[in-house]
């Protein structure tokens, strides 16, 4: 019995030597990601100190990487609200839009009305920035419009909105055209200078085209109009001439930024909130001027343009 005992004991000390220990690369990996929450829309308080210490008591016991992102996508929602999220490497290679799958803007137009169509745009690819840039541009000098414009944003869900303002430049006045603005006040101005966009810190999109339209412009929304495509939406508020059609937007008209991790992981956590230049605050779905049918908000849209031109 006693042999057995002492047999018994062994083994246990053999497993226990065996068992995966806590990894100080995971814990060192987890406190960098919730370091960078901090900055987040709602991390504060008291609330976000009791979160932040059930979350690192979790991670404690982490063996892997890996085993600390369901931890982090939780947090970061807290942090951010519902438009933060932490993408483990492969969520995040594909939530990037490939060159393969690059859809562009279009442009139609008739009876002196044009329509351009943004579609969702995800990449921070100066190539793929350039090329969703230019097919608007290309389009917009070309086209034969003397009456109005419709912008359309139905649908698009958002990504990177650079690029989307930059393309619907021309359409819009000079100045401040969106503003991101933090919690503690500090702002990030996007604008428009003679057609071109200029980000904030002084780098230009440059439109490289002299067209510019300040005559009437229609713009349609629905509930799937999100992120960036929301901030075109805040960039035409406060336009003179100007007519939203539609429905509500899907109501995240804030600001993101994105840390990409030492092992390809992305988080994307909100930071600010969209200004328009009228410094009017956006925090949930933006109301259209006229709500319309998603079927009949171009032809509704069309109908004011022609009018406004007096057609």
């Amino acid at each position: 019995m006693r042999r057995r005992l002492v047999a018994l004991s062994a083994l246990a000390a053999v497993l226990t030597g065996c068992a995966a220990q806590p990894s100080p690369e995971a814990q060192a990996y987890a406190e960098h990601a919730i370091a960078l929450m901090d900055d987040g829309l709602f991390a504060t308080g008291d609330g976000w100190s009791d979160a932040k210490q059930r979350a690192e008591a979790r991670i404690e016991a982490a063996d892997d990487i890996t085993e600390t992102y369901d931890t982090l996508r939780s947090l970061a929602r807290l942090a951010g609200g519902a438009h933060s999220v932490f993408l483990d490497p492969d969520e995040a290679e594909a939530s990037e839009t490939r060159a393969d799958e690059l859809e562009t803007p279009t442009v139609a137009a008739s009876d002196g009305i044009g329509t351009l169509t943004l579609p969702a745009f995800n990449s921070g690819d100066d190539d793929l920035v350039r090329a969703y840039r230019d097919a608007a541009l290309t389009e917009l000098g070309g086209a034969a419009v003397d009456c109005g414009w419709i912008v359309d944003l139905r649908g698009n869900v958002g990504g990177n909105m650079y690029p989307m303002l930059a393309a619907v430049a021309p359409l819009l006045p000079d100045g401040p055209a969106v503003l991101l603005r933090e919690p503690e006040g500090g702002e990030e101005v996007t604008a428009v200078g003679d057609g071109d966009l200029i980000l904030p810190g002084g780098d230009v999109l440059a439109s490289g085209t002299a067209y510019r339209w300040s005559g009437p412009v229609a713009v349609l929304t629905d509930a799937g109009t999100a992120s960036a495509a929301e901030a075109v939406r805040v960039g035409f508020a406060g336009r003179a001439d100007t007519r939203v059609f539609g429905v509500r937007t899907a109501g995240v008209p804030t600001g993101n930024v994105t840390h990409e991790l030492d092992d390809g992981a992305k988080l994307v956590l909100t930071t600010s909130r969209m200004v328009d230049r009228d410094g009017r605050v956006y925090d949930r779905r933006i109301a259209p001027d006229e709500v319309t049918d998603r079927g009949e908000a171009p032809s509704r849209a069309a109908s004011w343009l022609a009018g406004a031109c007096g057609r």
